[in-house]
């Protein structure tokens, strides 16, 4: 009695492998619905609308590289008469402002920063910065040197590397 109910219970859960359960038949339907609501069945290219997976798969990578993409900027110059003498700061003021950082600033202002932030470009949050500074010290020291220097590329300096 007991080979012939364990046999039983085997064909019913060998039945519902093949055919699946109500569950089963339920989450199939929700799944098929939402991926045919939520499918993108035309894209309007350049040549027009595109029905081609492939082809819509090329005009969305277009449209996101373009965004990113380099511009030229322009340089703008405002020339020594543009603002007033009592709208200047001191040369004493603009020495300072111009003075090299120092690591000392530096390394306050990455302790001071929210170390559980969104991570930066590069992956990483200021909690790493803070914790591996002893790693990472000699590079960030010369990334400044070369602000102060004005070799540093500031357009470039948001963008993550490429892979």
């Amino acid at each position: 009695m007991g080979y012939e109910r364990n046999k039983s219970k085997t064909k019913i859960r060998e039945r519902e492998i093949k055919e699946g359960d109500r569950n089963t038949r339920y989450f199939h339907i929700v799944a098929n619905r939402r991926r045919r609501k939520t499918t993108i069945h035309v894209l309007d290219g350049p040549d027009g609308p595109m029905h081609n997976t492939a082809e819509m798969l090329q005009i969305a990578t277009d449209y996101i590289k373009n965004l990113f993409k380099y511009e030229h900027r322009h340089e703008i110059d405002f020339g020594d008469n543009f603002f007033l003498d009592t709208d200047k700061i001191s040369s004493a003021d603009n020495e300072k402002l111009e003075a090299l950082f120092s690591e000392g600033e530096i390394r306050k202002a990455i302790a001071e920063s929210y170390s559980e932030g969104a991570p930066r470009p590069d992956g990483l949050s200021f909690l790493f910065y803070q914790n591996f500074w002893y790693l990472v010290k000699d590079d960030i020291l010369e990334m400044f040197k070369s602000f102060h220097e004005g070799s540093l590329d500031l357009y470039r300096i948001n963008f993550a590397p490429s892979p």
